[in-house]
C-alpha cells in the first residue's frame, strides 16, 4: 500500500470492493470483508486514507528565512 508504482494500478473501485466484499471475491483470498461492519462512506474514506499512504511526504515549505 506504500508504493505508489503498485497502488497507480489499483483503481479505487477495486480497492472498494476488496474491503467491502472480502479478497474472496476478487480471487484474493485471506482478506476478510468489512461491509458488515462499515458504511460505504466509512470505506471510501479508508480508500483515501490508504492513497494517502503511497504519496511521498512533502517537502517542508520554505519559510523565506536564512539559513
Amino acid at each position: 500500500m506504500t508504493d505508489p508504482a503498485v497502488m497507480r494500478i489499483l483503481t479505487d473501485d477495486y480497492i472498494f470492493q476488496i474491503i467491502k466484499q472480502g479478497g474472496a471475491s476478487l480471487g484474493k483470498p485471506g482478506m476478510p470483508s468489512w461491509g458488515q461492519e462499515h458504511t460505504d462512506q466509512e470505506i471510501r474514506d479508508l480508500v483515501v486514507y490508504i492513497r494517502s499512504l503511497a504519496r511521498s511526504p512533502e517537502q517542508p515549505k520554505s519559510t523565506g528565512a536564512g539559513h
